[in-house]
């Protein structure tokens, strides 16, 4: 569930638009909505939030062998209840090959969140969520030294005789220093953010639980993002014990 969460993570791409110089005769309906609600202002210089932007993504292997693309692209903007709502279609094509899911992300002006349920409709037969989310988010304004609150949600699964509840979690997500971060889309100054992934099941019979712990007491799993407010997500590293696992870069960007 952790890659689930991961992988959906890296087309979660935050940008900023690059603003035509060409005059319309009609402003677009995003467009209307940035400048008729100040609350989500903030949001409507992103290229999340700009209908028909288009996001490449490129991921790699541990030893930087190119595993699949990511190209995402924004299908309809609108606003409801002081926020900015995008709705987003991402075609990977990798090895394994081709797959299109949906997303959804919200902006209220000040942060940026993942709709978790939208996420997970994109699987269907894998179970339902329950309990408590807490979606995934990055702030607009952003400094080193923040805390950014944790993410989780809980599918839970029934397979006739096997029933479990599998919790995943991203925590201690922690800002560090800015760092310089060139990728073939362009160069920019980002903020390092540091995480944790946990999971947790319930429902196991007591052995099959018991060799969970055990292979859990033995594994750290870590993600780090370089994100900047101009830009969004420019790169991720997934790690396992302190070792890259995977990584995923922004390789291209159209308005």
């Amino acid at each position: 569930m952790n890659k689930l969460l991961s992988a959906c993570l890296l087309i979660s791409v935050f940008a900023c638009n690059n603003q035509n110089s060409n005059s319309t005769e009609k402003k677009s309906q995003e467009d209307k909505v940035v400048a008729n609600n100040a609350a989500t202002g903030n949001c409507g210089s992103l290229i999340l939030f700009k209908k028909g932007a288009v996001v490449e993504g490129t991921s790699y292997d541990a030893n930087g062998k190119q595993t699949h693309k990511e190209t995402t692209t924004v299908t309809d903007v609108t606003e409801e209840g002081g926020m900015l709502i995008a709705k987003s279609s991402s075609l990977t094509n990798g090895v394994a090959g081709n797959k299109t899911i949906n997303l959804v992300y919200k902006c209220d002006g000040t942060n940026l969140y993942l709709d978790i349920n939208a996420m997970l409709a994109n699987f269907a037969g894998m179970g339902s969520v329950k309990g408590d989310i807490k979606p995934v988010q990055f702030p607009i304004n952003i400094s080193e030294g923040q805390t950014l609150p944790e993410a989780s949600y809980t599918i839970s699964m029934d397979r006739g005789a096997v029933k479990m509840d599998i919790t995943s979690t991203i925590k201690n997500r922690t800002v560090g220093a800015k760092e310089k971060i060139k990728t073939t889309a362009g160069t920019w100054d980002c903020y390092k953010v540091n995480s944790d992934m946990d999971s947790d099941v319930q429902g196991l019979d007591e052995q099959t639980k018991k060799i969970m712990d055990a292979v859990k007491a033995k594994t750290k799993m870590s993600m780090v993002m370089w994100y900047t407010p101009e830009i969004g997500i420019v790169r991720t590293e997934m790690y396992s014990n302190g070792k890259l696992n995977s990584s995923s870069d922004i390789t291209g960007i159209k308005n």
